[in-house]
């Protein structure tokens, strides 16, 4: 049996061996569950016995959802300006934009896709 902390029924975190001996008491004290040694952290109580969740391998959960970045040029980013943006940056006499980026130094801009959202 090992010691356990449980949150809603889901075992947060597995402790290596006695929690006293690994952890600051304060912490140790949430570790306040015995569970089987072959259930796993991400377990679940059912009410009746706990049930290991089913961890799929993470090349298959991020085989379409990958990070593809591409360099932005000064006429694509002109282009997603409103109209009010381009005329600061048309007006703009600061060498750099207060993000540090030199107005034409866009190298380190990038763009991509994170679990199929744009950034």
């Amino acid at each position: 049996m090992k010691h356990a902390w449980i949150e809603n029924d889901i075992v947060r975190d597995v402790a290596p061996g006695d929690p006293f001996k690994f952890y600051h008491p304060d912490i140790a004290a949430y570790y306040n569950t015995l569970i089987p040694d072959d259930i796993q952290m991400g377990a679940a109580w059912d009410g009746e016995k706990w049930v290991n969740r089913i961890i799929l391998p993470t090349t298959t959960l991020l085989k379409e959802n990958v990070l593809l970045p591409r360099r932005v040029g000064q006429a694509e980013l002109r282009e997603a300006m409103s109209l009010a943006e381009r005329v600061k940056w048309d007006n703009d006499t600061s060498p750099t934009i207060k993000t540090g980026c030199g107005k034409n130094d866009f190298s380190s801009i990038r763009t991509g896709y994170i679990f199929g959202r744009a950034i």
